[in-house]
């Protein structure tokens, strides 16, 4: 908080306890404060309760603090639903009592699906990798190295831990370095594909350094170690 102080940073404040502890290094100094106040309405994570909103409201006043901002989080924006409109009534009913400040509420589904939401200041996340809506590019791609290219000789063939995928035909695989162990999740064993000229299924068990991918569709030579 110190940190915080020092150098004007505008603190978002989640709690009651949050704002008392500002204020317990801030009495040494006659300067205003800025900071931005994060209520629940309703997804019961991070945030203000609303039973407090008087008392949190008092306080500023009291103690030079200037509440440049009120803000809020949607627990469904991705979907049509009346809790959407619940959350919006009571975060309208929060900023009546902050005049001055600006409101935000939208995160990336709302500035996209309901544009009574997004107020004086939308909180993009997802949008800005371009992994909630087709309207947004992607931003990133993930690449890993073939480490072998092999062919799998055996009329049945079994690939990865626990046989968890079985062949009857013969199959070109590659040995991909890249497993859970960096982050990608065991649960696309079997599922997920990856892309080389074509869209390549992902054979057997996602183990913690490795990935088989089945290139039986590719001509001989097209992909290399």
């Amino acid at each position: 908080i110190k940190e915080v102080l020092d150098k004007n940073i505008s603190p978002v404040i989640n709690s009651l306890e949050e704002l008392r502890k500002l204020i317990k290094l801030k009495k040494s100094r006659d300067d205003c404060i800025k900071i931005s106040l994060h209520f629940d309405t309703g997804i019961n994570r991070l945030g203000i309760r609303q039973n407090e909103l008087v008392k949190i409201k008092g306080i500023c006043e009291q103690n030079g603090i200037k509440v440049k901002c009120v803000m809020s989080h949607l627990i469904a924006s991705d979907e049509k639903t009346i809790l959407n409109k619940e959350q919006k009534k009571k975060f309208d009913e929060i900023t009546k009592n902050f005049p001055n400040a600006i409101f935000s509420i939208s995160n990336s589904h709302a500035i996209i699906n309901d544009k009574s939401m997004n107020y004086d200041m939308v909180r993009s996340g997802g949008n800005i990798f371009g992994v909630t809506s087709n309207e947004f590019e992607q931003s990133f791609a993930l690449y890993a190295r073939v480490l072998q290219i092999a062919k799998a000789e055996e009329n049945l063939n079994h690939f990865g831990y626990n046989s968890t995928f079985k062949s009857t035909e013969f199959k070109r695989i590659a040995i991909v370095g890249l497993g859970y162990a960096d982050g990608y999740p065991r649960l696309l064993s079997n599922k997920a594909e990856v892309f080389f000229k074509k869209r390549l299924s992902i054979i057997g068990s996602i183990s913690m350094d490795y990935t088989i991918v089945d290139i039986s569709k590719l001509g001989v030579g097209q992909i290399k170690v």
